[in-house]
């Protein structure tokens, strides 16, 4: 498994595992901060994040629990840099993701905005440097 920021060619693969158009797909790779999870070539998960003074937030998140796991290390490691914590934003339907993110040490902190009428939880977790 290889974790590498996505570029702009990577806008359809975004689209398919994110589950969006392609156009919503482009503004995601130009307003966010975008990684893919590949295993022997393929696109297995996508993670899109930014952050603020606050804390390092996770607006998408998508694949198999191998795939998450290794998507989560590139933000946390931000956050732990700057002393700040993760707040993820998981869909009720991605088990694959609840498991890596119950897994790294998220804490679930109720839900979260509905994404295209789906229900989603909301976690947290608190670094340290």
């Amino acid at each position: 498994m290889t974790v590498r920021d996505a570029a702009p060619s990577d806008v359809d693969a975004v689209a398919d595992l994110v589950g969006v158009p392609s156009r919503a797909a482009e503004r995601l790779l130009r307003e966010r901060a975008v990684l893919l999870a590949e295993r022997d070539g393929d696109a297995t998960g996508a993670l899109a994040y930014d952050a603020d003074a606050d804390a390092v937030h996770v607006t998408r998140l998508v694949g198999d629990a191998e795939a998450v796991a290794a998507l989560l290390e590139e933000p946390i490691a931000f956050a732990r840099a700057e002393t700040i914590p993760v707040e993820v934003v998981v869909p009720a339907s991605a088990s694959g993701a609840l498991d890596a993110v119950a897994n790294a040490g998220f804490e679930d902190v109720g839900d979260g905005p509905r994404f295209a009428g789906e229900r989603t939880a909301r976690y947290r977790l608190a670094v340290e440097e």
